[in-house]
């Protein structure tokens, strides 16, 4: 369960201060979320890089919104929704992401020549 609690930690850094990040950590987040975009480019081409971005932003959004606050959803749903283990979490939002980068593009990305 200590990893719940790092990805808690992490949720809280990203979710609740994003728009106040430290002067030296943006770089390196912004050069993981450069590499991310680019590979996506690469294997989702039908995608604008807008879209791609979006998405990505979607599931962070539902990674951050899960690690922050299980333990909320847990009571909301009556345990219906009780906090899985780290690993089945992560297998859970990867599926979940999955599905959403599988989902039609709204825009189309005109074909090469």
């Amino acid at each position: 369960m200590s990893e719940m609690l790092f990805f808690k930690l992490m949720a809280r850094c990203l979710g609740d201060r994003m728009n106040q990040l430290p002067e030296k950590v943006l770089p390196q987040f912004a050069e993981v979320f450069r590499r991310f975009l680019a590979a996506c480019s690469r294997v989702l081409p039908r995608f604008t890089p807008q879209e791609i971005a979006m998405r990505m932003s979607f599931a962070v959004g539902a990674l951050l919104q899960t690690a922050a606050h299980a333990e909320v959803m847990e009571k909301m749903s009556r345990g219906l929704m009780a906090t899985p283990e780290t690993e089945d979490l992560l297998k859970q939002i990867l599926d979940f992401s999955e599905a959403g980068f599988n989902a039609a593009p709204q825009t189309s990305t005109p074909p090469s020549r």
